[in-house]
This record gives C-alpha cells, structure tokens and sequence, in this order.
C-alpha cells in the first residue's frame, strides 16, 4: 500500500496536465476496505460496457425509457470511503490545488450556477501560495476539507509529524482525507486528536495520468453508483465548468446526481454535510 502511494506521489504533480487516453480504475481508495472493481489492464473486455463501447439496453427495452431515480445505499456507521453523505447523490470531490486562483473562482461560481455542491480539499501549501480561497469557496456553497499541508504520505510520518501535517496552515475542518489515501492507526490517531474523521473515495478517476476531459466525463458517468464519491483533482482536466456540466448530464441519464448546491455559504467546521 505505502509502495502504491509512492508510485502516485511520483506522478501527480509532474509537469503541467497534458492529455492520455489510457483506460484507468475503478476502486477503493487505498488503505480502505471493502469490495475494489478494476478495469482491466487492456480495457474492458468484448462485449462489456466502457468509454469506448457503452452498453446496449436489454432486448426490448427502449433508449427513451425514463431512468429509474437512485435510491440511498444502505449503511451501518461511519465509513471512510463514502464520508458522510447518506443521500443517493454522487459526491463530486477535487484535491490538490487549482492552477491559478482565477481558474478557481471561475470553476466554482460556474458549479454554483449549475446547482451542483463540490467537496473541495486543497492542500495548506496551496492556500499559501494564494491558489485558492477557501472563504470564497465556502461562500459558493462548496464545502471545504483538510488534505494535509504538504501532501506527504502520512503513513510514514511520526504521531507528532501527522498532527503537524493537520495544523495550519491547512483546512481546520471536521473531515480530511490524507493524501495517496495512506493511513494506519497512527494517521487515524492524529485525525481524532485534531477533531477530524478521514474520508476517502469510491470511485478513482485516476485524472492525474492527464486523462482527456472527455475521457474523465465517460469514465465518471458509466461508473458512479448511488452514494459513490469520486476522487478527481484541481489541476486537472475534470476541474472545468464544461466538464461538471456534462458529468451532471451525464449522470441524470442513469437516474442520478451530483450534491446539491443549496444557495448558502457552508460552515468551516460541521460534522453535517449537505450533498
């Protein structure tokens, strides 16, 4: 796991995004449990469902029948990989940092107009750097989440170290999410000590590959389910107004949808989340 994480550390931020059009995966996040669907190496096989080969509908069920409306799963307690949404709707979630601040005003206020609520977990370092406003996200009616300052693989930090990595100037919030989705009960210690619940991913875009815009929308409306949160990132092609636009489309086609945007400014710190 600590090997995987490395690996991703690696190539998220190499250079600026480009493009690739490699099949990606579906999957947990890592250091989570329960049930991982891959994609395999080549692609999804002859006759399965992807990108580049959709499904067609059973036989004698028409293109325009009506798609059946999302019910929410049914869980027992917390888990770190659906966080705290218990509603049908797919959580749309972006890590990492913006390019520039512009480019996050831009994407956020075009998400707002399209009634569409992001979780957004920016690093410390980019708050620094001017790169994102979490006051003004806030006030678009995105919610806002720790992801550590530096972006380290907090698996191989000390106790005193993570606690470190969770203080400003980073996100002071009720839920985080550490980055390569590295933890032990060491990490999870610090998150507790620091008032904070982990939260994770179901659906992993891989987008850091430089996967098209295109690509990303398939990918994420063919694989969502009801309740899923989708790891996608700032600095990358799914981080568009054009993009959520058509992943919003794309998802109603299936009978689902993103969190809502409710209109309001969100809390700083709430153990509640409106999706």
């Amino acid at each position: 796991m600590v090997a995987a994480g490395m690996a991703l550390a690696g190539c998220q931020y190499a250079g600026n995004p480009t493009t690739a059009t490699a099949p990606t995966v579906r999957g947990g996040a890592p250091g989570s449990t329960g049930t991982t669907q891959v994609t395999p190496p080549g692609g999804p096989g002859k006759g399965e469902s992807g990108p580049g080969n959709p499904a067609k509908p059973p036989s004698g069920q028409g293109t325009n029948k009506p798609p059946k409306v999302a019910k929410p799963p049914h869980r027992k307690g917390y888990s770190y990989r659906y966080g705290p949404n218990l509603t049908a709707r797919v959580a749309l979630t972006f890590d990492d940092c913006p390019r520039t601040l512009a480019e996050e005003r831009t994407v956020l206020t075009g998400a707002a107009q399209l009634g569409i609520g992001l979780m957004l977990f920016p690093t410390g370092s980019c708050i620094h750097s001017k790169r994102f406003d979490a006051k003004f996200a806030r006030s678009q009616g995105h919610y806002v989440f720790n992801h550590s300052n530096t972006h380290p693989l907090l698996t191989r930090l000390s106790y005193s170290g993570v606690l470190s990595q969770l203080g400003l100037p980073g996100v002071q919030s009720r839920y985080g999410r550490p980055p390569f989705g590295g933890w032990n009960n060491t990490v999870a210690r610090a998150y507790a000590a620091k008032g904070m619940k982990i939260w994770l991913w179901t659906v992993d875009t891989n987008d850091w590959h430089g996967y098209s815009e295109a690509y990303l929308v398939k990918y994420v409306t063919r694989t969502a389910r009801a309740g899923d949160t989708v790891l996608m990132h700032m600095q990358w092609h799914g981080f568009s107004v054009d993009a959520l636009r058509k992943i919003q489309a794309g998802l109603a086609k299936r009978g689902l949808e993103p969190c809502r945007n409710y209109g309001e400014p969100t809390p700083v710190r709430s153990w509640k989340v409106r999706c």
